[in-house]
């Protein structure tokens, strides 16, 4: 569900923070000399797929997506229009461009409550195509979430915003003694989204950590490079923010690595992701591809069967198995054969096989 925004005003991250959150502190545990205080605790009231939480716009009860891939925190048109909220241009000739091509945009004013924040006309913007409700009003995006440390608990069903004091290392995944962990990077002011190195047969990709893509995905070239063809034809159909019809089919990597974690026989979606993100300078009629994209999104499923705090001072994601499918294509949770279900490899902390 990422997006990448060019020419983008950044105001949006700003207005956050002057927000008046509930603080309550909470130990750190592992090491004494860390220090947990939770920001905020947000309730994800699903139980698959990207995580949605509860919220408030102008006093209306709606829900929102927690997206670690979406540059920016933003409205869904469908839900703006069924608001009736007052639509202006998007500021500074912003263009956004993710799955399914470049992404309407526009801007909007609210009054907004979630997860014990509230924010009086506050500047948001609006994305995506009229008339198409993907079921939750609104993003959040990782332009809000990088101010803190955020763990994905969704076996409890909870996203908490964290703020470490005197936190060195492994000491935030206090939840376990041992742990799997990968290094992030990513830009603040020009692009915010989460980037990790993966092993696909091998090979080293660039993945985005992706909450808003309900199963993770890889493209054909990627796929290609690590030398797997798919094996199913592109039938089925999904949508990202951006206009296009997205063809998906899946294939199976013989490995799949992140940091430490080995997962074997790992069936994953195929999709042409990003084909049609092109732009045209001013003063030219050629049309140039949107650079720096990714080749995989790590999705919403992968999430689920893990324990994740993305330490966003550290720069690191520690991780740890839970249990669950890892690439979730929505077949039956029985246990895999041993020669074609999909295995994991634990990493230091995960030492569950795949179920």
């Amino acid at each position: 569900m990422g997006s990448k925004a060019l020419f983008r005003a950044g105001r949006v991250a700003a207005l956050w923070l002057g927000l008046p959150l509930a603080m309550a502190a909470t130990s750190g545990g592992a090491h004494a000399a860390c220090h947990l205080a939770q920001v905020a605790a947000l309730q994800v009231i699903n139980d698959s797929g990207t995580p949605l939480v509860k919220a408030k716009i102008n006093g209306q009860d709606v829900v929102f997506a927690v997206d670690t891939g979406n540059a920016r925190t933003s409205l869904e048109m469908a839900a703006a229009q069924k608001l009736g909220l007052r639509l202006i241009s998007a500021p500074g000739g912003m263009r956004m461009y993710g799955a399914g091509g470049e992404i309407n945009v526009h801007q909007t004013t609210v009054d907004l409550e979630f997860g014990g924040a509230q924010a009086h006309h506050l500047d948001l913007l609006v994305v995506g195509q009229p008339g198409r409700d993907f079921g939750f009003a609104a993003l959040i995006g990782w332009d809000l979430l990088q101010h803190w440390d955020v763990e994905f608990d969704l076996a409890h069903h909870v996203i908490r915003l964290l703020t470490p004091d005197g936190c060195k290392g492994d000491d935030v995944a206090y939840w376990a003694s041992a742990y799997s962990k990968a290094p992030l990077g990513w830009n603040e002011m020009y692009d915010p989204e989460i980037k990790l190195d993966v092993l696909l047969n091998g090979r080293r990709e660039q993945a985005e950590l992706d909450s808003g893509a309900e199963r993770s995905t890889v493209t054909p070239e990627a796929a290609a490079q690590a030398g797997v063809t798919p094996e199913t034809k592109p039938e089925d159909q999904s949508y990202g923010l951006g206009p296009a019809a997205i063809s998906v089919s899946t294939a199976t990597f013989k490995t799949f690595s992140i940091g430490g974690e080995e997962i074997k026989n790992a069936r994953i979606e195929v999709a042409d992701m990003f084909s049609k993100d092109t732009y045209t300078e001013t003063g030219s009629l050629l049309r140039h591809q949107v650079e720096d994209l990714p080749q995989m999104l790590l999705g919403a499923d992968f999430l689920r069967a893990h324990r994740v705090m993305i330490a966003t001072d550290q720069r690191v994601a520690y991780f740890t198995y839970a249990g669950d499918p890892v690439f979730d294509l929505g077949q039956a949770r029985a246990a895999p054969s041993p020669a074609t279900g999909t295995q994991v490899q634990a990493g230091p902390a995960a030492k569950a096989q795949d179920k």
